[in-house]
């Protein structure tokens, strides 16, 4: 018997596997991952969910991962731009002021004034944000009218499938770094800055996708595995929990959860638990996109001008991608010599209501029309669909999500990862969150943890 029942394999549960001795992972696939699988097909190597990149300002973390990949990783600088118009704008947006047309640079420049001179005023009036407000709120009062506007009121509403006002501004504290007013007003004259500096050096794995840090956690958690295992009820006896799959069951002295909520919850449910009406109601109010991957290789290399690009962001309606990686460009291990990986992402509320083949040819063709690949190159395509992908923060997030939260530390489970904690997690996030789970343990038990 294994103390500590993990279930999911996906980053985090790894994560927390590899820092115990006593953990044992229950994943629901027949290959552990999760967001972070990876496929290799015809010389070509993908991220199953969506551009994966390693970066951090948490050296722990980021020294973590790194250490994992030994010498199976590249650095890279990041080239990364916005399409604005038929430009290509250097991202993030309010560093490339620059690259717009010359009275557009200067309606963002005007409005990022007026917006810091508001902030400035209302500071002065000891009036502070309490965090209530939408997201579109937040985002004219911290950029201005001309870049919220132009690029992030339109981006963020295609990549979340919400109106920015119906959206809360709970989750940017550090997602969404406010410019330093100098470097907006350097961008303007055409000077270069860089914004998220933390992500402008990021390193990625030579071969193998990012699943190659995933392959790496599973050999420290060998023996500890056990996949096609789905979770479908959990309950306590006797100071134990019980963890079964219809078929079979396990028994653990403690449970980390990195699966998503809502299973944790309908789990308890159909282990015998008499889960309250408001837990159910606020679980099942919660909001999450799904994912569409849309793999593509192509025959030579893009157009010229995408020869040395990280990744592209799309805010154009028109176009079904709201991102596209050319992974190539990070390694040129992940496709064969003379051809190019490129990598679309695309969110949806239901992934099944366009088949994989009406999907690859809408976004073939709209990136086309972009300029961003010739479709007469492609010589390879594939989708993969992720559900769920992105945690959605409408405006009854925090209550819904506070009510669960607090109900499964009531019962003792521990929640861990992105869809557990259904709280919008990077990479490294993940990661430190492990870390901060295991630290727990050995408090609680020393002998857990390596």
């Amino acid at each position: 018997m294994s103390e500590v029942g993990i279930l999911g394999g996906g980053l985090t549960g790894l994560t927390l596997c590899s820092l115990l001795e006593n953990g044992e992972i229950l994943e629901r696939e027949s290959e552990c991952g999760g967001l972070c699988r990876s496929i290799s097909e015809d010389g070509f190597t993908f991220d199953c969910g969506g551009s994966h990149i390693i970066f951090s300002r948490d050296r722990n973390a980021l020294n973590f991962m790194l250490s994992k990949l030994k010498d199976n990783v590249v650095k890279c600088r990041r080239n990364t731009k916005i399409i604005y118009k038929g430009r290509l704008v250097k991202y993030p947006f309010e560093n490339g002021l620059a690259d717009l047309p010359l009275r557009e640079n200067f309606e963002c420049v005007a409005s990022f004034l007026a917006a810091r001179v508001k902030s400035r005023l209302l500071n002065a009036l000891r009036f502070h944000w309490d965090g209530s407000e939408s997201l579109h709120a937040w985002l004219l009062a911290n950029f201005g009218r001309g870049i919220a506007s132009k690029y992030l009121i339109p981006y963020n509403e295609k990549i979340w499938k919400i109106s920015a006002k119906e959206m809360s501004a709970s989750w940017v504290d550090g997602r969404v770094p406010k410019p330093p007013l100098r470097d907006v007003l350097r961008a303007s004259l055409g000077f270069n800055t860089e914004g998220y500096t933390h992500q402008l050096n990021f390193y990625y794995p030579k071969r193998g996708g990012i699943a190659a840090l995933i392959r790496s956690l599973e050999r420290e958690c060998k023996g500890r595995i056990v996949c096609d295992f789905e979770v479908k009820a959990i309950w306590r006896e006797n100071g134990k929990w019980f963890v079964s799959n219809g078929e079979e069951c396990r028994k653990y002295d403690k449970i980390v959860a990195t699966i998503p909520v809502f299973s944790i919850v309908h789990s308890l449910q159909r282990g015998g638990e008499s889960v309250p009406a408001s837990v159910l109601r606020a679980v099942n109010a919660l909001v999450f996109n799904s994912l569409a991957t849309v793999m593509l290789g192509l025959e030579g290399v893009a157009e010229e001008k995408m020869s040395n690009i990280s990744w592209l962001y799309i805010p154009d309606a028109d176009c079904l991608p709201h991102r596209v990686a050319f992974p190539s460009n990070y390694s040129r291990e992940v496709a064969p010599e003379g051809k190019t990986a490129v990598l679309a992402e695309i969110t949806c509320r239901d992934t099944t209501k366009m088949s994989d083949e009406e999907i690859i040819e809408r976004t073939v063709n709209d990136l086309h029309r972009k300029k961003i690949l010739r479709k007469e190159d492609v010589c390879f395509a594939k989708v993969m669909r992720t559900s769920p992908a992105y945690i959605v923060y409408d405006m009854n997030y925090e209550h819904n999500v506070s009510v669960v939260r607090e109900y499964l530390q009531r019962k003792g489970i521990i929640l861990a990862g992105r869809f557990a904690k259904f709280e919008y997690m990077n990479m490294d996030a993940c990661v430190r969150n492990a870390m901060e789970v295991a630290r727990m343990l050995k408090t609680e038990s020393g002998n857990w943890v390596k």
